[in-house]
């Protein structure tokens, strides 16, 4: 009976991940779970353009926030992150090992952009993965916060929450989860208050818990050609909401963490008045306690354009109510209008304006470097 049933199994996942399961590589879904070698990692995966922000990023979890996890770096082919700069990657500190999605999942085709987060997630020989955007700048240690985490602990998975732009509509995702959780039926995206659910610049899962596992699989399936063509672009944008969806799915339990996305910067000046209940900067996120963990951005004033300089960060607004179409794109950078800016608007302490300087000093070494190795660090750098 146990023999057949494992048969069975077997040939569904084969039905239903072709992409994944070959006689080459992994034949059963028991295969590609005995790939995740190491307990837990960092995953990026950017292209040769995205070489400075790598660098900048790695120093940082590295040097500043004293981070010893080892790191993969996945690209789509030589041609996506060229073999020069994989050479001076793998000379940073701490363990850096580089992967060809190509060569490690060859039957995924046409997987490209923000596409392809869920693959590289999956692909990773770490069983839990913390993924980031090249264009992070994380405040804390992800290695400490994953430690303090009850969510993390509970669920095996850290989602964050997008801001709010505009009001959405949920007749595409309610046509075929007619039976939402509970954390689904009180989102922003399901009740429309807003277009956007979920931010995925930072996404972590444990794919040793097999339903999350069956979860990531399914969004990696959302983001195939032919399922995001016709399906998940027509009705959001990018991955970012596969990883929620996923779960309603296959009704694998979940919780955000707590915290509208918000903005960490400067106030706002318009007509030479300071307003001090509108944020401007790259889109911040809390962890549990309340406390900056990290911002979808860079240091930056404009992203990657030096000469305009850098952000004056002093405050960060969490917002707590939906408030759609609170965020201002006709200001640069973007900006979050507070409703209740004395609960919501907050002075960074000293930690983390002490820790925001640090990597604005880094990243000021990196450029005066040309981002040539070996790069002139300065000690504590």
């Amino acid at each position: 009976m146990k023999a057949k049933l494992n048969q069975f199994t077997s040939e569904l996942s084969k039905i239903l991940y072709p992409w994944l399961l070959s006689k080459k590589h992994h034949e059963t879904l028991g295969e590609v779970s005995a790939s995740f070698k190491t307990q837990r990692g960092i995953v990026f995966t950017f292209p040769t353009s995205g070489f400075n922000r790598g660098v900048h990023l790695i120093l940082t979890i590295r040097n500043i926030l004293k981070c010893n996890l080892p790191i993969e770096i996945f690209y789509n082919g030589d041609q996506d992150l060229v073999k020069a700069k994989r050479d001076i990657l793998a000379k940073l500190p701490g363990s850096i090992t580089f992967v060809n999605l190509q060569e490690r999942l060859p039957n995924v085709k046409d997987v490209f952009g923000y596409s392809i987060k869920p693959f590289v997630i999956l692909a990773s020989s770490f069983r839990e993965v913390i993924f980031l955007d090249d264009d992070v700048t994380l405040l804390q240690n992800p290695d400490t916060f994953l430690a303090e985490s009850k969510l993390w602990k509970d669920y095996g998975s850290i989602f964050f929450l997008d801001r709010s732009f505009s009001r959405g509509n949920s007749e595409w995702v309610r046509s075929f989860l007619t039976m939402p959780s509970l954390v689904a039926q009180k989102s922003r995206y399901m009740t429309n208050v807003s277009r956007d659910e979920q931010e995925s610049s930072m996404v972590v899962l444990d794919k040793g818990r097999l339903p999350v596992l069956h979860s990531l699989l399914t969004a990696c399936h959302m983001n195939l050609k032919e399922s995001r063509d016709e399906a998940l672009h027509k009705h959001t944008h990018g991955d970012k909401e596969s990883f929620w969806i996923a779960h309603e799915m296959l009704r694998v339990p979940y919780k955000f963490v707590p915290g509208i996305g918000g903005a960490a910067g400067f106030f706002r000046t318009k007509n030479g008045v300071q307003e001090p209940e509108v944020v401007c900067g790259p889109q911040s996120h809390i962890d549990e306690k309340g406390r900056l963990i990290h911002f979808n951005g860079l240091v930056l004033s404009h992203k990657d354009d030096l000469h305009k300089g850098y952000i004056d960060f002093h405050h960060f607004v969490a917002p707590v109510n939906e408030n759609p179409g609170n965020v201002d794109i006709g200001y640069h950078p973007w900006c979050v209008h507070s409703r209740q800016p004395e609960q919501e608007v907050i002075e960074m302490n000293e930690y983390e304006k002490g820790t925001i300087k640090q990597i604005i000093d880094l990243h000021k070494t990196l450029v005066a470097s040309k981002f040539e190795f070996p790069f002139p660090l300065r000690r504590g750098d």
